[in-house]
């Protein structure tokens, strides 16, 4: 009672410095709780009473770190107070073994993987042989998206996301497009990983501990699906209603030190023929009746036996999206000795 005698002061406080004619804030990621494109102190006022009520929704979640509470509260006090919002986002540590790329001051980490042959699930008599690759070390941020494009996938639009969360809604042909321009900022030769490489990292390359998922028998240690999501983010988001996505690297990552493998978004591959090893089909507008991809590794939508290091959708359209399909980069690594 005492905490929320002092919460009542600091609203009071609040009201008597900010509530004048005309404040209005521009739209910032989940502060704008009552969804008017401002944030105000309405927004205030309906986050209480969301909290009293026990009718939290996603934009509820001011500071980010997926619960609702009095904090969130004080977040955005403190937003409207100072003009700013510091959310208190979570970074996976960077391991100094990784390759660590910074473009356009956003830097992005890649984990080697050992390269060696293995059984593919669509493949269990013949083996795969791979050379060493590095694999991104989480999927691909809206943040590293920020630096390389000026524009977001279309469908993605529908919400301010936070820069730790995965891009997601991106078609094949936008994950090729973010590609071709983060290679000409770097000068490296970046790609989607094909099937095999997919699988064979996500499995734990020559590490493998044989998991059922990315990491772990144990779906809830390495992966966000359907069974584990936060409670509010089973909520849509009114502009869209889209589901929400989990920031990145928040589960424990696989042999390799790979992230959210299983689970969170299903990850587009480069486009596939039998025999996918290392080799990867252009796409070709005219021939699409030749041409297919696959998306690996489930979704925080999906259920658990989705979510397998062996669980696949195809597709042989690239300009389909989903709100919880993603992706992730790959790189030869004798690409960076030319």
């Amino acid at each position: 009672m005492r905490r929320f005698h002092s919460f009542l002061c600091y609203l009071m406080l609040f009201s008597a410095i900010v509530l004048a004619p005309g404040r209005v804030s521009a739209f910032v990621p989940y502060g704008d709780v009552n969804w008017s494109t401002d944030v105000n102190i309405d927004d205030v006022v309906r986050l209480i009473d969301d909290i009293l009520t026990g009718q939290t929704s996603i934009a509820d979640d001011v500071d980010g770190n997926l619960q609702v509470n009095i904090i969130d509260v004080t977040t955005l006090i403190d937003y409207l107070l100072g003009g700013e919002l510091v959310f208190d986002l979570y970074n996976p540590p960077v391991p100094d073994s990784a390759l660590v790329i910074t473009v356009n001051g956003v830097s992005f980490a890649m984990m080697l993987v050992k390269g060696g042959s293995f059984y593919p699930h669509y493949s269990p008599y013949v083996p795969s042989t791979l050379n060493d690759f590095y694999m991104g070390m989480t999927e691909v941020t809206f943040e590293l998206w920020d630096a390389v494009m000026e524009s977001r996938p279309a469908s993605a639009l529908h919400y301010e996301a936070k820069p730790n969360q995965p891009v997601d809604c991106p078609t094949w042909l936008d994950c090729k497009e973010f590609i071709a321009k983060l290679n000409e900022l770097t000068g490296l030769e970046f790609h989607m990983p094909t099937p095999d490489q997919w699988e064979y990292a996500a499995m734990g390359g020559e590490l493998t501990h044989g998991y059922l998922y990315a990491g772990s028998d144990d779906i809830d240690e390495v992966a966000w699906y359907s069974g584990n999501r936060p409670a509010i983010f089973d909520w849509y988001y009114k502009r869209g209603g889209y589901a929400h996505t989990m920031p990145v690297g928040m589960k424990n990552p696989n042999e390799l030190g790979l992230y959210d493998m299983s689970g969170n978004l299903w990850e587009w591959t480069e486009s596939s023929a039998p025999g996918w090893g290392e080799y990867y089909e252009p796409y070709n507008p005219e021939e699409t009746n030749h041409w297919y991809a696959h998306l690996r590794g489930g979704s925080n939508r999906e259920a658990a036996n989705n979510s397998s290091i062996k669980a696949m959708k195809q597709t042989s359209r690239p300009n389909t999206s989903g709100s919880d399909f993603g992706f992730r980069l790959a790189l030869q690594a004798s690409s960076l000795n030319r």
